[in-house]
């Protein structure tokens, strides 16, 4: 799905920190595997800080059209990430 992402548009992907059931080393092995266009420009881009108002909030890789951000202290299945949700 995301390969053909990839060739018609750009895309932007949220990881969770702390999702337990596809965390950050499988969706980064998930990404190796793709093949489109733009891939050599994303695995050799370097992950770069993410910052809001000189808050950290995680990182970023960014590469061709397609960018991950690696969202600090949160994830679908984090007790952190339910509260905030309840909160709401």
């Amino acid at each position: 799905m995301v390969e053909f992402l990839v060739k018609k548009s750009k895309v932007l992907l949220y990881q969770g920190h702390f999702d337990l059931r596809d965390g950050v080393v499988s969706a980064e092995a998930w990404v190796k595997t793709m093949e489109w266009e733009g891939s050599g420009k994303y695995l050799m881009a370097e992950r770069k800080a993410w910052k809001v108002k000189g808050v950290l909030l995680g990182m970023c890789r960014r590469g061709g059209v397609l960018a991950i951000r690696r969202c600090w202290r949160l994830g679908i299945l984090s007790l952190l990430t339910r509260q905030c949700i309840l909160r709401q």
